[in-house]
Formats: C-alpha cells, structure tokens, sequence
C-alpha cells in the first residue's frame, strides 16, 4: 500500500509538468512511456535478485519497450524535474509488481488488495488535507472521474493483477501491463472514427503495437524445451 501510494503520488506530479506545461516540459506521450519503463526496470531488478529471466523473455521486453516508444510518440526535449519524477514512479511501480510476485505466493489476493488499498486511502487522505486546496465543490465537479480511477483502474485492475500474479513470471506481468497504451490508443482510434474525427495518429504508433503484440508472442515461446528435443 505504501509503495502503490508513492507510485501513483510521483507518477500525478510528474504528470502535472506534462499537462500543464504542454511541449514546454514533455507530452503526455513522454509522460506515458517514462512511467511503463517498468517493463524492461523488472527483469533488471530479477537479475541482480538472482532471479534471471529466461532469454526470450528479455527480448520480449526489449520489443515491448520499442513498442511502446512508437505508441506513446515520444518528443523528447530538456530534461526537467518532472522526467526524474516519473523514472521514480516507474522505479516504485516496479518494487510494487516485485513485491506482489513475493507476498501473492503466501497470501489470498482478494485480502491482500483489501489492506493495499485501506493504507494507500489513508495516506491519499492525509495528504490530501496537508497539501491539497481544492474545494469540496471542485472535488463533487469531478467526482464521476473519481468514482470511475477508484473502482475500475485502481480497486478492479490491480485486484485483478494481485490474483493473476500469483505464479506467473513478473517481466511477462509487466509487459502485459504495459499493453494499457496500446489500448488507449486504440480505444482513441475507436471514439475518432465513431465521432468522425480526423485521424491524427502516425504509422510509427501502428507499427508499435504490432511490436508489443509480437512482444506477448515472443514472451510465452519455450527456446530451452525445443533444443532440449533437438539434441535428444
């Protein structure tokens, strides 16, 4: 709960240079793909935890991250303050999928995401009355937006992830994770065409997320049990 709190906590500060700032600091784009460096951040960690992942599996990852890049249409520019924020988000976020590969093998998911939360709500809440000024009216104004983060993207989805983690390898976790970019901008490219809107998205994007559906691919071959069978 501590770590997600620190995640998400980095990940909105970070985001709030990129928003409100436009091309000054860094797209959202930049924003986004900084934040799923945790795809190729995990098997890094597994590695000096002594938990080297299999070979293919670092490819996958690598292919993930190329997708990724093309998805997001990273600009670049200077470096500021809100690019180290967000690689500190990626960073939490990874000790977060780490520590739920490590607790998930002993522990009912279901619970596990119950204690998450309660403590990730009463640090949000005590920060909130520290720091935040917003009005009761602003945060009502909002409160559909609100509702929708807390129950589908947050308590849903990493329910979700606490349970399917439990003995799945935790770089393939992450690269499944990160198809969240691959699904916005389709469900972007869905809304233009229902709305008519001009289509302004690059074949480079397109070309991305064939790379992580080819990441996926790669991720769940078996290289050892096929040479294994050749050799015998």
């Amino acid at each position: 709960g501590v770590v997600l709190f620190f995640s998400f906590f980095l990940q909105q500060f970070g985001i709030i240079g990129a928003t409100e700032n436009g091309g000054f600091v860094l797209t959202e784009g930049d924003a986004a793909f900084i934040t799923a460096l945790y795809t190729v951040l995990v098997p890094i960690t597994c590695i000096f935890m002594g938990k080297k992942p299999a070979f293919n599996v670092i490819i996958a990852a690598l292919i993930a991250l190329v997708g990724l890049f093309f998805i997001c249409n990273v600009v670049g520019g200077n470096f500021t303050i809100y690019h180290v924020l967000l690689f500190l988000s990626a960073a939490s976020f990874t000790c977060h999928i780490l520590l739920i590969d490590r607790f998930t093998q002993s522990q009912d998911g279901v619970k596990l995401s119950c204690v998450q939360f309660l403590v990730m709500g009463f640090l949000s809440i005590i920060c909130s009355i520290l720091f935040d000024r917003d009005s009761v009216a602003s945060v009502v104004q909002c409160g559909w937006q609100l509702l929708y983060v807390g129950v589908f993207s947050s308590a849903i989805a990493y329910t979700l992830q606490i349970i399917s983690q439990k003995g799945a390898n935790p770089t393939i976790v992450t690269i499944i994770l990160s198809f969240e970019s691959l699904f916005a901008l389709c469900c972007e490219l869905f809304l233009d065409l229902i709305y008519s809107r001009p289509i302004n998205h690059t074949p480079l994007q397109f070309v991305g997320c064939f790379l992580m559906v080819v990441a996926v691919v790669v991720a769940q071959l078996d290289f050892t049990t096929k040479k294994s069978e050749v050799k015998s």
